[in-house]
C-alpha cells in the first residue's frame, strides 16, 4: 500500500462519509436526520417547516467563517442546518466527522480540498468535552485556510462550550434555535400538515402529513426544498439519549435509590474504605440510564465523577484518561478560583521529579555564577581576563544545554494531559506506577468532600486490553493505595455486559485457564469476584410492561385516571401492610400494579433502615452455606438487597428463601447460575446419565452435574426451596410468579 494510500485511509476512518460529498448529495442521514428515515439512501424527508432562523442562519453561513446554532434538543438543529446549507452552500465539499472519541481534530489540517469545504459539528460540545483547548485551536488553524467554513450545533444538555474561554478564538457567530415553534412557523407548519393545534415542538412530534395538496396557484417555497413524499402516518421521533428521573417509564429509579442506600450505609459503616458494584445488562438495556438516575439522586457533597469509557479508549492509556478526569472533578469541588489555582500550581510542582528539581537548580546557580562573574563591581578587566572568561562560558555552555533539555523534559509531563507527557513521565521515573499511585492518592486527599462517585460507562464497547488495563488502573492506582478513615470513600460503579468483561479476561489468561480452574467459574469470573463487591442485573421487561411502554411510545391514549386510582389503592394496602405481609399485598395485585407501586415497595421492603435490619436477620439461616470468609456475609447482604430490589421492579414477588439461595448461586458458582439463568430445565440434569450432562451441559459445568459438592447441594436442596426449574425462573427473572419460599 503506498504513502498515498495509507494517509487517504486514515483520513477517511475518521469521517462517517469518505470520499465528502457535496451539500447537494450528502444523504441526510448521514448529517444527522432522523425525521422519518427509515434506512440510508433514497430517502424522502418530510417537508420542511421554515423556521424564523433560516435567513438570519443562510446570512451567516454566506459572511462569517464560523457559525454555531445554539439550542435545546429536539429542536430540529440538523434539519434547519442542513436545508439552509443547501441554498448558501449546495456545491461546497460536506466534512461530517466520525462520533466523538473516533475523530481526532488534527486531520483537519491533512485533508488537502482545493474546493470549498464545510465541517458540520453537530454536537460541539462532545467534541470539545474530548480534545478540549485543543479542538478550538485545530478549528482555528483550519478556518485560516481558504474557502473553509465551520457549521456546528451546541446542544444545552452538551458539556457548555460556548462558555469556555478558549470557545472565543473562533470567532464564531452564535444563533439561538428555540424548540417552541413561533405563531409564524406554527401558521407554517398547519399550511402543510393541516390542524395541529397541540403541537408546538418541532423535532419530537412530528404531525401527521394532511392529506389534501395545496392548489397549484399556490406553490409553497417548503415544496422547492424537497420532493414531496408518499403518503404515511407518523409516530413520535424518539430520542435514543438515557433518559432522567423526570422521564422514567420502567421503574427504574426506584431501582437507583435502593443502590443510591447501599452506597450511603456503605460510606457510614467504612469510612475512608472503597466499594465496586457492577451493573450486568446487554446493550440498550438501560445502563446508562440507570447511571444518570442514580447520579441525580446523589447527594450535592459527593464528588460524581462520569467516565465514558468508549469515549476515553482512544484517548490515551487508561490511567492517564481516568487520572484526568478525577483530577477534573476534584478541581471542581474547589468553589473559588483561587482555590483551584492554587490546586493546580501545587500539582504541578509536586509532579517534577528529583532529578528535574535537580537541574533546574543547578543551571539557575550555573547562569547566576556567569551572570555574577560578569557584572561584578570590578570593571577593569583586562582583554586577557575577558578571553578566559569567554573560555570558561563556552565550556559551560554544553552543560547548560544539557540542563536545559533535562528541564524542558519536565515541562512535558508536569500537567500530565497528553500521551506524550504521559510517555514521558513513564520513561523518567524509576517506579512510576508506585508515583501514580501516590499521585492519585494525593488528588483524593485534596477532594473537598467525603465521597467520590466514579461511574464508568461503555465499558462493554472498548476492546479487551483497555477493559482489563482501565479496570486494573482502577484496582490498583485508586483502590488499593493505603486508603485510611481520613480519606474521601471511593466508590465505583461499573455499568458493563458482564459477558464482555469475563471474556476479556479469559481470552487475556486463556494460558492460566487450567491452572486456576474451578468447577463453575472461570478466569473472567474469578478476576469480576474479586473486583466487585455487587453485582446486579437490570430489571428486565416483562410481557405486560411491554405492551404498555409500546403504548406509550407510540403516543396511544392510556387510562391514566384508573392507573393512578389503582396505585392509591395499592399505595394505602402496602404503607399498611407489616413487611411480612407486604409481599402478600403484592402478590395479589396485577404484574403492572406492581410495577407502578414499585418505587413504594422497594423502599419498604429493602430501602427503609428497619428492611434492611430485618434482611439481615431474615438471611442470618443461610450464612453456613456461604464462604468462610468475613467479607462473604456483607457481600451477600448486598447482592441480595440489590437483586431483590430488581425483582419488584420487574413486578416479580419471590419469596426470601428462594432469592436468598439463587444470590448465593450466582456469587459462588457464577458460570452455573448463568446458564441456569438461561435454560432453568437443566436443573433436572443434576439426576441426569453422565451421558445426558455431556450432551446438554457446557463441558467447565459437567463436574458439577456429574459429582456436584455437598456445598452445592445443600444449596439447590435446601428446605427453603429446592431450587427447581420453576423457582430458578422466578428468582433469575425469566418467570414472573408470587411468593414462594418462607
Amino acid at each position: 500500500m503506498t504513502s498515498q494510500s495509507r494517509e487517504s485511509v486514515h483520513v477517511g476512518t475518521s469521517f462517517a462519509v469518505w470520499p465528502p460529498p457535496t451539500v447537494s448529495q450528502v444523504d441526510p442521514l448521514d448529517f444527522g436526520i432522523h425525521t422519518g428515515a427509515d434506512r440510508p439512501g433514497g430517502r424522502r424527508l418530510n417537508p420542511y417547516v421554515r423556521r424564523e432562523l433560516d435567513r438570519d442562519l443562510e446570512v451567516a453561513l454566506r459572511d462569517e467563517g464560523a457559525v454555531v446554532v445554539s439550542a435545546p434538543r429536539g429542536a430540529g438543529t440538523a434539519r434547519t442546518v442542513y436545508e439552509v446549507l443547501k441554498r448558501a452552500h449546495p456545491r461546497a465539499r460536506l466534512l461530517v466527522p466520525a462520533r466523538p472519541g473516533e475523530f481526532a481534530s488534527e486531520i483537519l489540517l491533512a485533508t488537502n480540498l482545493d474546493v470549498a469545504t464545510i465541517l458540520w459539528l453537530d454536537k460541539l460540545g462532545s467534541y470539545w468535552s474530548v480534545e478540549g483547548s485543543r479542538l478550538i485551536e485545530i478549528l482555528t488553524r483550519w478556518l485560516h485556510q481558504p474557502d473553509r467554513w465551520l457549521v456546528a450545533s451546541a446542544y444545552d444538555e452538551d458539556p457548555d462550550v460556548l462558555a469556555s474561554k478558549e470557545f472565543e478564538q473562533l470567532n464564531a457567530r452564535v444563533l439561538r434555535l428555540n424548540s417552541d415553534l413561533t405563531s409564524t412557523e406554527l401558521d407554517r407548519m398547519r399550511g402543510l400538515y393541516g390542524d395541529v393545534p397541540t403541537t408546538t415542538s418541532i423535532g419530537f412530534y412530528p404531525p401527521a402529513r394532511r392529506a389534501q395538496r395545496k392548489p397549484e396557484s399556490e406553490p409553497s417555497p417548503e415544496s422547492e426544498l424537497s420532493p414531496e413524499p408518499a403518503e404515511r402516518e407518523h409516530v413520535r421521533l424518539l430520542d435514543d439519549e438515557p433518559v432522567g428521573l423526570a422521564e422514567d417509564q420502567l421503574g427504574r429509579k426506584a431501582v437507583a435509590k435502593a443502590l443510591k442506600e447501599q452506597l450511603h450505609e456503605h460510606v457510614q459503616s467504612f469510612p475512608g474504605r472503597s466499594l465496586f458494584v457492577h451493573i450486568d445488562g446487554a446493550w440498550g438495556a438501560g445502563k446508562s440510564s440507570l447511571l444518570r438516575f442514580l447520579r441525580e439522586s446523589i447527594d450535592e457533597s459527593w464528588l460524581v465523577v462520569p467516565y465514558d469509557a468508549w469515549r476515553q479508549s482512544r484517548g490515551g492509556p487508561p490511567w492517564l484518561t481516568l487520572l484526568q478526569a478525577v483530577r477534573s472533578g476534584v478541581r471542581s469541588s474547589y468553589a473559588h478560583a483561587t482555590g483551584r489555582a492554587w490546586f493546580w500550581l501545587r500539582e504541578r510542582v509536586r509532579l517534577i521529579g528529583t532529578r528535574q528539581w535537580v537541574a533546574l537548580l543547578l543551571m539557575t546557580l550555573l547562569v547566576a555564577a556567569i551572570v555574577v562573574l560578569l557584572v561584578r563591581s570590578d570593571l577593569d578587566i583586562a582583554l586577557s581576563k575577558w578571553g578566559d572568561v569567554a573560555k570558561l562560558v563556552g565550556g559551560l555552555l554544553p552543560v547548560v544545554g544539557a540542563l536545559w533539555l533535562l528541564a524542558k523534559s519536565a515541562g512535558n509531563f508536569v500537567s500530565l494531559d497528553s500521551r506524550r507527557s504521559a510517555l514521558t513521565f513513564l520513561e523518567t521515573r524509576a517506579d512510576p506506577m508506585e508515583d501514580l499511585a501516590a499521585h492519585f492518592s494525593w488528588l483524593l486527599s485534596n477532594l473537598r468532600g467525603p465521597v467520590v462517585l466514579l461511574l464508568i460507562d461503555d465499558l462493554d464497547r472498548c476492546p479487551e486490553t483497555f477493559v482489563i488495563d482501565l479496570l486494573d488502573s482502577v484496582q490498583k492506582l485508586i483502590r488499593e493505595n493505603g486508603r485510611g478513615k481520613a480519606d474521601p470513600s471511593l466508590l465505583v460503579v461499573v455499568a458493563a455486559d458482564g459477558r464482555w468483561v469475563r471474556s476479556s479476561y479469559d481470552n487475556a489468561y486463556s494460558s492460566l485457564a487450567e491452572a486456576v480452574h474451578e468447577p463453575g467459574a472461570t478466569v473472567g469470573t474469578l478476576f469480576l469476584e474479586k473486583l466487585f463487591q455487587i453485582t446486579f442485573p437490570l430489571p428486565r421487561l416483562p410481557d405486560e410492561l411491554k405492551e404498555e411502554y409500546l403504548r406509550t411510545l407510540l403516543a396511544e391514549e392510556s387510562a391514566d385516571g384508573d392507573r393512578r386510582s389503582t396505585d392509591a389503592v395499592l399505595e394505602r394496602r402496602l404503607a399498611e401492610a407489616s413487611r411480612e405481609e407486604a409481599r402478600d399485598v403484592l402478590a395479589q395485585a396485577s404484574v403492572l400494579d406492581r410495577i407502578r407501586v414499585s418505587e413504594t415497595a422497594i423502599n419498604k421492603l429493602v430501602v427503609e433502615p428497619g428492611a434492611k435490619e430485618s434482611t439481615k436477620h431474615a438471611l442470618e439461616p443461610y450464612a453456613n452455606l456461604l464462604d468462610p470468609t468475613p467479607r462473604a456475609m456483607k457481600r451477600f447482604v448486598m447482592a441480595y438487597s440489590m437483586l431483590q430490589a430488581v425483582r419488584l421492579a420487574e413486578g416479580s414477588v419471590v419469596g426470601i428463601g428462594p432469592l436468598a439461595l439463587w444470590t448465593i448461586v450466582l456469587n459462588r458458582w457464577p458460570v452455573l447460575g448463568s446458564f441456569l439463568q438461561s435454560t432453568p430445565e437443566a436443573v433436572q440434569l443434576f439426576d441426569a446419565s453422565p451421558e445426558r450432562v455431556a450432551a446438554g451441559v457446557p463441558a467447565t459445568l459437567v463436574p458439577l452435574f456429574t459429582d456436584p459438592p455437598a456445598d452445592l447441594c445443600a444449596v439447590m436442596n435446601h428446605p427453603d426451596g429446592p431450587l427447581n426449574a420453576r423457582i430458578i425462573a422466578e428468582a433469575s427473572g425469566q418467570l414472573l410468579g408470587g411468593v414462594g419460599g418462607p
